[in-house]
């Protein structure tokens, strides 16, 4: 795939633009009437209609699905130019040797989840002996993997980890196998909360530190217009268009806890 350059935007004032989308309730899907919406979606909507506005670049967009989270990756790495991925794609120096990001659109929780009749871990120490019969299962290709095998490595070296191919698929084994427990983001789990699944969080499992970006190739000059729009006045995620995409998309309870783990980080970073 290709698209516009930001070099060649700038100057013909208009932009072909791609973004390759996982889909996923709340962040990226299309709606019934057949709108482009999702916390992802409606960010980068903000964007074109800023470089509508402060930049008079008129941007054409192509929207594509990309159910496999290891493809929407290899798509955006492989491409050239205009072509962004949303996808929740964690922030990570690895993958910043194959893409450029935008800045953090959003601080991320990842949550411990077991089936709702799991007892309470209080440390993560305890969880090989509290949690001897269970097994793990995760999204593949995501830094839950990751996150998972620190777990095993520190606490727990005789987990077996099954993987599949999305966080739902994760989340729908727990639900049926009371002896499973995965990581997901907190979205994920509020979502099946919110749906009376039999799942539960479990705090102490808590990983702040996760941040979300979109992905560009590495060749792409788009992060430079991604820096600016994020960077005006106090800053994006201080705007109250941005507040108001979170709460219509993930409700105020996992809105007010994703704006306590950013101030966290920044608290941590001074």
């Amino acid at each position: 795939m290709s698209g516009t350059d930001w070099a060649n935007a700038v100057s013909s004032k208009s932009a072909n633009l791609t973004v390759v989308y996982y889909p996923e309730q709340a962040f990226a899907f299309k709606d019934a009437r057949g709108n482009y919406t999702g916390v992802e979606l409606d960010i980068l909507n903000q964007f074109f209609v800023w470089l509508k506005n402060a930049k008079g670049i008129n941007v054409n967009v192509t929207y594509k699905e990309q159910g496999d989270f290891d493809k929407l990756l290899s798509s955006v790495k492989n491409s050239n130019g205009g072509v962004f991925g949303a996808g929740n794609v964690t922030i990570t120096d690895e993958r910043k040797k194959d893409f450029k990001y935008s800045p953090a659109y959003l601080n991320n929780i990842a949550v411990l989840m077991t089936h709702s009749s799991a007892p309470e871990l209080k440390t993560l120490e305890a969880i090989s002996a509290l949690y001897k019969s269970y097994s793990a299962v995760v999204h593949k290709g995501t830094t839950h993997v990751i996150t998972l095998n620190n777990l095993k490595d520190k606490y727990y070296p005789n987990l077996k980890i099954g993987m599949v191919n999305s966080d739902d698929e994760a989340i729908k084994s727990v639900i049926e196998n009371s002896k499973l427990f995965t990581y997901t983001d907190l979205a994920n789990y509020w979502m099946a909360q919110k749906d009376n699944q039999p799942v539960k969080r479990q705090a102490i499992g808590d990983k702040t530190t996760e941040q979300f970006g979109f992905i560009m190739p590495k060749n792409s000059g788009w992060d430079q217009a991604f820096n600016e729009f994020f960077n005006l006045g106090a800053g994006y995620r201080s705007n109250i268009m941005y507040k108001k995409i979170l709460m219509r998309h993930l409700g105020n309870e996992v809105t007010q806890m994703l704006e306590m783990a950013l101030a966290q980080q920044n608290q941590s970073n001074k």
